[in-house]
C-alpha cells in the first residue's frame, strides 16, 4: 500500500505537466469565445437600438401629423361654420341671382 503513494504523487505530477499547456489553451480559447459572444450581444443590442430609435421617430411624426390635422379641423370647424338654429337646417328653394334682378 506504501507503494501507491508515490506512483499516485509521480501519476498526477505527469498528469499537471502533460495537461497544463491543454487546459491554459482551452482557457484562451474559451475567453475568446466568450468575448466575440459579448461584442456580438452588444452590436445586436445597438441595432435593436437603433432600430426602435427610427421606430420612434416614425410614430411621433405620424403623431405630429395627426394633431396638425386635427388642429386645422378645429379651427375649420369653429371658425366658418355657422351655427344652426335648434330645429336644425331648414331646405329653402334654389334662387338664381335672376329672378332678384327680375323682380326689381
Amino acid at each position: 500500500m506504501e507503494e501507491l503513494i508515490p506512483i499516485s504523487l509521480f501519476m498526477a505530477i505527469a498528469a499537471v505537466a502533460i495537461l497544463r499547456p491543454l487546459t491554459t489553451r482551452a482557457g484562451r480559447l474559451l475567453e475568446a469565445m466568450a468575448r466575440e459572444r459579448t461584442q456580438t450581444l452588444k452590436a445586436g443590442e445597438d441595432q435593436d437600438s437603433i432600430r426602435l430609435r427610427a421606430l420612434m421617430e416614425h410614430v411621433n411624426r405620424r403623431l405630429d401629423l395627426v394633431e396638425e390635422r386635427l388642429d386645422f379641423t378645429e379651427r375649420l370647424i369653429s371658425s366658418t361654420r355657422p351655427a344652426y338654429p335648434a330645429g336644425g337646417l331648414r331646405a329653402e328653394p334654389f334662387r338664381s341671382g335672376r329672378e332678384d334682378l327680375l323682380s326689381g
